[in-house]
């Protein structure tokens, strides 16, 4: 109970300091807007500037993952027939923004709370902005692949799937390397607190799909009891 009561605080605490206007578009700082491609050659000596010569920016990370978001929409409908069986009818914004954005914010929050037990020394928002720089290289690659998966056949299916393992492997090193710098983890530690963070991703979700399921259930009880009201 003494480590819950901790998060609890601790989380407490982060929302005593929030500032909803620090995560719009309008905090984004323009010289920095290159600092998220040098990711691409020295990613541990640009997370290391990040999180010691200040060299991070709140608007970027914000910029990175809405045009992630942006892009995993238009992904729906531009990626190749033979690769998907989506259609534009079958888009729904709602779904987009929960496998974006707001599960960079359920990684972040379980990232912080899980790595403050384990006494890391990332903050809330130098995890959110570690986490939205990783997305660069789905940024760079994701819309191209799409694109160009229109003109691949069933035969050139390979060239397909591993442009896209190279892009998600790409990213989970970067989030990898964002992690264990951000909170000065060894490798081992990084990834025992990975494992621990993904554990309290899956039951956030059981327990938000469990409230849905419920709050579905209960609203077709009240339902029916109306209808019936109604009806004598």
């Amino acid at each position: 109970m003494t480590n819950i009561s901790k998060i609890f605080r601790g989380i407490a605490g982060q929302l005593k300091t929030f500032d909803i206007r620090s995560f719009s578009l309008k905090g984004l700082d323009r010289s920095k807007l290159l600092v998220p491609f040098g990711l691409i050659r020295h990613p541990i000596e640009t997370f290391n500037d990040m999180k010691y010569e200040g060299r991070s920016s709140l608007g970027v990370a914000n910029l990175i993952l809405f045009v992630y978001f942006l892009e995993e929409m238009l992904n729906f409908t531009l990626t190749g027939y033979l690769f998907t069986n989506n259609s534009s009818e079958d888009l729904s914004i709602i779904a987009v923004f929960a496998k974006t954005v707001l599960l960079v914010l359920l990684w972040t929050v379980c990232n912080w709370a899980t790595c403050t037990l384990l006494e890391g020394e990332g903050t809330f928002k130098q995890i959110w902005i570690a986490t939205c720089y990783s997305l660069i290289p789905l940024v760079i690659m994701s819309l191209p692949i799409s694109l160009v998966s229109n003109f691949f056949s069933v035969s050139e299916a390979s060239f397909y799937n591993t442009f896209t393992l190279i892009m998600q492997g790409w990213f989970i090193i970067l989030l990898f390397l964002g992690m264990m710098v951000t909170h000065q983890f060894t490798a081992a530690k990084t990834f025992g607190s990975a494992v621990l963070t993904l554990a309290m991703i899956a039951i956030a979700a059981f327990f938000v799909l469990l409230f849905v399921s419920i709050a579905q259930q209960l609203m077709a009880f009240l339902n029916t009891i109306f209808t019936e009201l109604s009806i004598r």
